[in-house]
Parts: structure tokens; C-alpha cells; sequence
């Protein structure tokens, strides 16, 4: 049976037990043709997701922190799963976030999506931002702390103004 059809089964569904046995089909079907590397980071965000979904996190969160951060599961060309990211933004349990990379192809990359920062206390590597994946995330899934950018650090300012210039150009 077919991702397509399986979906239109699970969509029929008439109890519970029905729907679960078309989900776990689905994800079986779908944990099969990924690799080994992509099926553990698919397990740590589902249980991350499983365990933190419902909590209010309480982090003493700065605008300006780099944190550890499940982004969950991923499409192509977008940042997922666990990543690195800067706080630009803090609004009622939701931080406005820039996901990082250490990714030395990346660091090379001369691209308007991407702003390199540099070395950031706390992290081990230098750091780019991928602009164009800038948003809003809830604060429970926010892992860690691991260091910090000052807001008036003059790569904080630019990469404000950079994120600003990304989307609304």
C-alpha cells in the first residue's frame, strides 16, 4: 500500500485503534528508507516532542543566547532536527530564534541566506546563521544554553538587521 493510500485509510478511520495501526504502518514504512544518522535524530525529536510538548518552559532565557534546540522533523532545505540557534527575540513562550551551523562546506558559502557570526564563547567552532530559516519556536523546545551574544556585540546588530532584511527585503 502506498504513503497516499495509507494516509486516505487513516483519514477514514472509525476508531482509535484503526488510526493507530495506520500511523504505525506509515512511520514503519517511512523509518525503513531512512539512514541509520536520520532515523536517530527522527527518535530524539519524537521523544523530545513526546516529553516536552506540554511543559511552560520557565528557562531564564536572554535575547542573545545561543541555545541547543530540537527543531523536530524537517522538509528539505530547512533546518530540523537538533541544531544549534540565537535567541533574537523573547515573547510570551515563544523565542524568535536564527538556527547556527558549524558546517565547514557552509562556512565557505558567500550566499545572501546565510550570515557568518564566528567564534561564539560557549560553542567550540565558528558559527554561520541560516537567515531564510529565522522563526518563532516555542521555548520548550529549547534543550540547553550554551553561550551567549551580547545584543550590542556588533555582530548581534548585524545579524538583526540581516534577519530583518531577509524577510521583509
Amino acid at each position: 500500500m502506498s504513503d497516499y493510500e495509507l494516509i486516505q485509510k487513516a483519514y477514514q478511520c472509525k476508531s482509535k485503534e484503526e488510526g493507530l495501526h495506520y500511523y504505525t504502518q506509515v512511520v514503519h514504512h517511512q523509518a525503513q528508507t531512512m539512514s541509520l544518522s536520520q532515523l536517530k535524530m527522527e527518535c530524539v525529536s519524537f521523544i523530545n516532542r513526546l516529553q516536552r510538548q506540554n511543559m511552560k518552559m520557565d528557562h531564564s532565557l536572554n535575547v542573545g543566547d545561543v541555545c541547543y534546540i530540537d527543531y523536530g522533523p524537517m522538509y528539505q532545505y530547512e533546518a530540523g532536527y537538533q541544531h544549534f540557534g540565537i535567541v533574537l527575540k523573547l515573547a510570551h513562550y515563544k523565542a524568535f530564534v536564527v538556527p547556527l551551523t558549524s558546517n565547514t562546506t557552509t562556512h565557505h558559502s558567500e550566499k545572501e541566506h546565510v550570515f557568518k557570526v564566528g567564534f561564539i564563547e560557549g560553542l567550540t567552532k565558528h558559527s554561520i546563521c541560516f537567515l531564510n530559516d529565522a522563526k518563532f519556536i516555542n521555548t520548550s523546545r529549547i534543550i540547553d544554553v550554551y553561550g551567549h551574544l551580547p545584543v550590542h556585540d556588533e555582530r548581534f546588530i548585524q545579524l538583526r538587521r540581516k534577519v530583518f532584511e531577509t524577510i521583509f527585503g
